[in-house]
């Protein structure tokens, strides 16, 4: 591809030189004034203006190949440049998967714990589900024996009621509406 440019130039170059040194040809043929003689030398004089031209040319044009050869990479360097890249992005997508991997086995881990305490947990919410129903048993006893005024009415009420007792007044808060200590 620079062999292709560097022909072009040299052929643009030249073609121009000659165009310059037979436009003045030309133009010095046709223009005559009345009583003066045609002296030809202007051709002559733009041969000089041709080559400072062509000499210009060819140094704009060594300047273009020496700037398009610093701008442009060579394949290896393409090619160092290309993989570094892909070896970034292969990094970030390790990491990214590294972290997922890491919180699976921890996820993991937590799920195992709490495997191993889900009998002893079990148990606890069972005893608890047990205490509120035993609660709630006695609860319903309290309001039943309130009800009827008979202590006796239900069984685990043994002792029968008294007037004075603050149990007995059916307006009183019970233990369900927030009084407990």
């Amino acid at each position: 591809m620079s062999c292709l440019a560097a022909i072009a130039t040299i052929a643009m170059v030249i073609a121009l030189f000659f165009l310059r040194v037979q436009a003045a040809a030309l133009n010095s043929s046709t223009t005559v004034y009345e009583g003066g003689a045609p002296l030809h030398d202007e051709a002559a004089a733009e041969f000089g203006i041709a080559l400072v031209l062509a000499a210009a040319m060819f140094a704009t044009a060594m300047l273009a190949w020496v700037d398009g050869y610093k701008i442009t990479l060579a394949p290896a360097e393409a090619l160092f440049r290309s993989l570094d890249q892909r070896l970034a992005r292969s990094d970030a997508h390790l990491a990214e998967l590294e972290g997922t991997h890491v919180r699976l086995n921890e996820n993991q881990a937590v799920a195992e714990l709490r495997i191993q305490h889900l009998p002893t947990e079990r148990d606890e919410a069972l005893r608890g589900v047990d205490a509120f129903a035993r609660e709630l048993q006695e609860l319903a006893r309290t309001e039943v024996a309130i009800h009827l005024g008979d202590p006796t009415a239900t069984s685990g009420l043994d002792m029968p009621l008294s007037t004075t007792d603050d149990v007995a007044d059916p307006t009183a808060p019970t233990q369900t509406e927030g009084n407990r200590p």
